[in-house]
């Protein structure tokens, strides 16, 4: 008998589990799987299968699609494996409460599937050493992500203070431009593009002369001709003028504008605190507002007179019997009502102030004699009490294959005999649309999966540029 071949026979199968958080962390992906290699060729394992998480963070589940499907395979009995090689505990994660790291080892433990840490100095074999060894790494680990998540808050407020731009798109007639230690400038950055030098901070500049002339122009037709964000974006959309990423302007896009001081020379910080994997908008008050942090494009004292007025239009506020009397237009125009309606249409308020006056949208379709469809009405029964966003299931964590999704996904759309947003949302069996977008990429590939050809008003929908989602403190 073949003795290579005895041997192969006899090897355990295993799977891999790598992580890493950034791409300048000193444990890669390709030094990981180096090292559970030869761990794996030490102890007459095979690893016949990898789960990856790139650049995520290991505070959190719900972005780590890689342990989210190997918990799943494990589950669900699909495993090829009998082992999973983890180069440490803290690449297992750093959970802030260690025990989720132990019962995600437990679940695993329970489905026939046991874990084994390649670099650690003890044996994962259930002993009493190695569970208070454990427990303490993981509790360790959890530490280091706070007092780094910490770290970085306090070095990004400190930067900021210095009038330094701590990243993200500055926005339309403004650039991102690299700075060294001593001053000087470097080449200025295109919309996505990256600083391919380390070491070297970034200040925001003034953008190409007809961005920064269109933005100039905005501000003047506000505060000087006193015209409202949809006829500014009507007057500048019929003469032809880009607007980002050569988008059509919307009136969102217009408000974005007005109310940036960025413009005016002024970086405001604390909007956000971002603080392990979590974001939360903070109260006005406690914003900081750096003075001279940029060149103005705008004259500061332009900017101030276009937030006085915008404060002064949002005081004024319409009747009920006029919002009314504007949404029975818009019925009596489209033949029907939903929230994309509305929000769409320039000469209604926006769903907001049908909410804060008539306590959401099925309150106010009674008053204007609106009756919605039967399948709007169960896509209704999934709004809030105060009738905007549909109430996500219970979980966002979707452990459904591809496959199975793709197949439940035409499988309704056969049964319908099309495919909404609307039917997605009350189908039981299928995650909240979020979680769909996460897994595909965008609701577009959805429906290409699905075998689903969009309506005309889907494809002016799917057309429509994304807006940035901005906090209430924000306004």
């Amino acid at each position: 008998m073949d003795l290579t071949a005895s041997r192969d026979a006899a090897r355990i199968r295993a799977a891999q589990y790598v992580r890493m958080s950034t791409e300048h962390q000193n444990y890669s992906i390709e030094f990981q799987t180096a090292i559970n290699a030869a761990y794996a060729l030490e102890r007459g394992l095979e690893i016949v299968r990898t789960y990856v998480d790139a650049g995520i963070s290991g505070v959190r589940l719900d972005k780590r699609d890689g342990l989210k499907q190997l918990l799943s395979d494990a589950l669900s009995g699909r495993a090829d494996f009998e082992v999973v090689l983890v180069y440490d505990v803290s690449r297992w994660g750093r959970f802030q409460d260690p025990d989720e790291a132990a019962h995600y080892e437990f679940i695993c433990r329970a489905a026939g599937v046991r874990l084994e840490y390649c670099a650690e100095a003890f044996d994962n074999d259930g002993s009493l050493t190695s569970t208070l060894v454990k427990h303490v790494k993981r509790a360790m680990a959890a530490e280091f992500s706070r007092e780094l998540s910490l770290r970085i808050y306090k070095t990004k407020r400190s930067l900021g203070l210095q009038g330094f731009w701590m990243g993200g798109n500055p926005g339309f007639g403004l650039r991102r431009c690299p700075v060294s230690a001593d001053g000087r400038r470097g080449a200025v950055l295109a919309p996505g593009e990256q600083n391919g030098i380390r070491g070297r901070r970034m200040i925001v500049v003034a953008g190409p002369p007809d961005e920064v002339k269109t933005v100039r122009r905005i501000f003047r037709l506000f505060v000087t001709k006193q015209l409202s964000p949809n006829a500014i974006a009507r007057l500048l959309n019929r003469e032809g003028v880009a607007g980002y990423q050569d988008r059509k302007w919307t009136p969102h896009a217009i408000r974005q504008i007005l109310q940036d001081e960025r413009y005016g020379g002024i970086q405001i910080l604390g909007r956000e605190r971002q603080f392990l994997g979590h974001c939360e908008a903070r109260p006005e008050a406690e914003w900081v507002r750096v003075a001279d942090a940029n060149e103005p494009i705008v004259s500061p004292k332009l900017v101030r007179a276009a937030s006085r007025l915008r404060a002064a239009r949002r005081c004024r506020q319409l009747t009920k019997e006029e919002l009314l009397e504007d949404l029975r237009t818009l019925l009596a125009k489209r033949g029907k009502l939903s929230f994309e309606i509305i929000k769409a249409d320039p000469n209604t308020a926006c769903p907001d102030a049908y909410k804060r006056r008539f306590g959401g949208l099925p309150a106010t379709y009674k008053l204007v004699g609106f009756t919605p469809s039967e399948e709007h009405q169960r896509f209704i029964d999934y709004f809030t009490p105060l009738g905007f966003g549909p109430v996500r299931k219970r979980s966002s964590q979707c452990t459904i294959p591809s496959d199975e999704l793709i197949a439940r996904l035409r499988a309704l759309r056969e049964a319908e005999g099309r495919l909404t947003t609307e039917l997605i949302a009350v189908t039981p069996g299928l995650p909240n649309l979020k979680t769909l977008v996460a897994r595909f990429g965008s609701l577009s590939r959805i429906y290409e999966l699905a075998e689903h050809s969009p309506s005309a008003q889907q494809l002016r929908y799917l057309g429509r540029p994304k807006r940035r989602r901005i906090s209430r403190s924000a306004n």
